[in-house]
């Protein structure tokens, strides 16, 4: 919790004693108590996010490439075209909220998954697709910093607070196409 906003929530509870009260006398000593109930919670935020998590993680994920040429799932696929730069040894490279690379890796060889019926217009057509999926894992990753980006072939990817990657147990989905 930041200075800030305990400096805010100390000053909230003296506006709330002081409209409560005629008599300033005991202000100080309830003051007091907020205050050094505000810094107990603190330290049980703390304690709370700093066990929990161990010092390095490993991000799992996969790049997600849609594909228009025919192929059988469960054969190896890489990029085309304008994705040509996505295919198996791409650079996986995750990068901390302050801009430092916290940890690299490169995708897996790409495999096409059972191909897949998305929703069409409204004249009720469907669009028939295929797609490639390159597994990565990305290991010794820190696990304090507070937002992650992940780039694949240097293609700028999504950022994701810490709490979204606790939550997705370290696991993140990648699409292109």
């Amino acid at each position: 919790m930041t200075r800030t906003v305990r400096l805010t929530i100390v000053l909230v509870v003296f506006g709330l004693v002081a409209a409560a009260c005629s008599d300033t006398s005991g202000l100080e000593a309830e003051l007091a108590d907020a205050e050094a109930r505000v810094a107990e919670l603190e330290a049980e935020l703390f304690v709370a996010t700093s066990t929990s998590l161990p010092a390095t993680v490993t991000i799992e994920g996969a790049m997600t490439l849609a594909i228009d040429d025919s192929f059988v799932a469960g054969d190896s696929c890489s990029g085309a075209g304008g994705f040509d730069d996505i295919s198996a040894g791409a650079d996986v490279v995750v990068i901390d909220g302050s801009g430092n690379t916290v940890g690299t890796s490169s995708l897996e060889s790409g495999e096409v998954t059972d191909v897949k019926i998305i929703a069409g217009d409204d004249r009720n057509r469907f669009v028939v697709r295929e797609f490639c999926i390159f597994p990565f894992s990305v290991g010794d990753v820190a696990s304090e910093a507070a937002f992650y980006t992940v780039e694949v072939a240097n293609r700028e990817g999504p950022t994701y607070s810490n709490a979204d990657m606790v939550a997705q147990e370290w696991k993140v989905a990648l699409s292109l196409g």
